[in-house]
């Protein structure tokens, strides 16, 4: 690992990917941010596991990241936010199926007032957001992103048969 995040690459496992042409998917992750900055999360309990992450939607090629951002929090959370695109992320997920491409581009939305919460959303500092309780790619780029002023562009590749951030990073790159 270099101090340095620009070209540092994270090798943690082999990657033991199939050969398939991959299937495409693209997906937003919105990360609601007051001026004191925190960030808001929503937490599940998963298989007896607890889950904490961002805010996100699926979308189809051709569609703007941005407007289905604003829909998500308008629908999420009933509020337009100013938003700042942070990262653009490309996973790569070796699945039984095949291998699974997805890009996610994540967005701050910096909120203003007070947005609609759920019973399973909460306001995290910085420094008490629960990494642990993160699928282990998000857990890795999130505090990155929570320091970095520009943009990061990652390539993170994980191997496992399930939810398609929840297995094991065998590879994480910032470029």
């Amino acid at each position: 690992m270099k101090d340095s995040l620009n070209g540092s690459l994270f090798v943690l496992d082999k990657p033991t990917y199939t050969q398939a042409m991959p299937d495409k998917r693209y997906s937003v992750m919105i990360l609601p941010r007051r001026n004191d900055g925190s960030i808001l999360l929503q937490t599940w309990t998963k298989e007896g596991k607890t889950i904490t992450d961002g805010f996100g939607s699926f979308f189809q090629p051709g569609d703007d990241p941005e407007q289905i951002a604003q829909h998500e929090l308008t629908e999420q959370f009933g509020i337009k936010a100013d938003l700042t695109q942070a990262a653009q992320l490309q996973y790569f997920m070796d699945k039984p199926t095949g291998l699974v491409d997805l890009k996610i581009t994540v967005y701050f939305a910096d909120v203003t007032g007070n947005p609609i919460l759920q019973e399973q959303m909460h306001w995290f500092a910085p420094s008490d957001i629960p990494y642990s309780q993160m699928h282990e790619a998000t857990g890795k780029w999130l505090p990155i992103i929570l320091k970095m002023p520009e943009l990061l562009t990652a390539t993170i590749k994980v191997a496992q048969p399930g939810h398609h951030t929840a297995g094991k990073v065998i590879e994480f790159t910032v470029s």
